[in-house]
């Protein structure tokens, strides 16, 4: 039998007052040896002359009574044991836990009200941890956003696995916002986000790391698949057209940056990547720069790619 049932029982008599169903126990516990004691004179005539059974009689009425009404306010007390637990559950676990909100007395109304209070909190603190890790403008992850993820996704990764490290930088962005305003500079970072949305896969990462730098992560990819992905990514941003101003082309410059999983240093693998995007800007802007262990720099002119020592 559910805890419940005492109390879904009196809210079919009183379905609008707390107060009259504890009454109710109150009174039906507190009268019965009253009740007893007539019932056993009315009943047996003798009774009346023997003192022992009078007083037997009226304190195995008064115990009976008393452990009655104690449980039945137990049960009609539940709704509001049941509040309080749930609240004390959400606070140690974070947990919402279902309650019933079909009663409308005044603790149907207290659950309603903690349930409501439990899911509103819920929401608020989802959206601030959500906001305290997200970019508003783009919707990726921000610099936060980027470095938890990481952290998750490190300790999955395949210790037999290449990582690599995109980082982006959109091309004279400054003359954009300067040309044409702030309004349209952050329309062009947010389509650029969208598009680096479209191009990331499960598993991958990607981010906005701070102004116009992007950062993409992939857990698992050789340096020539790095290499293609990061091409096909910034002929898709050189080819946008942006609503908000369609005559406007944008390009991109990245450097990039692989490693075994099994040795990875993400602070290395930055810096690496971060250099390899210093030497695409240096070198014309709209190319993709590889971070490479050779000694040399390569340069292939025909594709614009520039494997650079690291």
């Amino acid at each position: 039998m559910s805890e419940f049932t005492l109390y879904r029982l009196l809210d079919r008599v009183f379905p609008r007052s707390y107060n009259l169903k504890l009454f109710l126990v109150a009174f039906i516990g507190t009268h019965l040896p009253l009740l007893a004691t007539l019932a056993f004179f009315t009943f047996d005539e003798q009774a009346g002359k023997d003192t022992v059974s009078i007083v037997v009689v009226l304190l195995a009425a008064t115990l009976i009574g008393t452990a009655i009404t104690l449980t039945g306010l137990h049960f009609v007390l539940k709704p509001i044991e049941t509040a309080t637990e749930a609240l004390k559950s959400y606070e140690a676990e974070r947990t919402v836990r279902s309650l019933p909100v079909d009663h409308d007395d005044q603790a149907g109304q207290l659950l309603k009200s903690v349930h409501t209070l439990m899911q509103t909190v819920e929401l608020l603190l989802h959206r601030q941890e959500r906001a305290a890790v997200i970019d508003p403008l783009t919707g990726l992850a921000n610099r936060r956003g980027f470095r938890e993820c990481l952290d998750r996704l490190e300790r999955q990764l395949k210790p037999t696995a290449t990582v690599a490290l995109f980082v982006i930088d959109i091309d004279r962005f400054k003359s954009v916002n300067d040309t044409h305003g702030h309004v349209v500079g952050d329309l062009v970072l947010a389509d650029v986000g969208r598009i680096l949305a479209d191009h990331v896969r499960d598993a991958e990462i990607a981010a906005r790391h701070g102004g116009e730098e992007f950062v993409i992560f992939l857990p698992d990819a050789a340096p020539d698949y790095a290499l293609a992905r990061a091409e096909r990514l910034l002929a898709a941003i050189e080819g946008h057209e942006f609503e908000a101003c369609p005559h406007l082309r944008v390009t991109a410059s990245a450097g990039i940056a692989v490693m075994p999983a099994a040795s990875l240093d993400i602070d290395d693998l930055f810096d690496r990547a971060d250099r390899a995007l210093y030497r695409a800007k240096r070198s014309g802007r709209n190319k993709v720069v590889a971070a490479h262990a050779a000694s040399d720099d390569l340069i292939n002119p025909e594709d614009g790619v520039i494997w650079a020592a690291g």
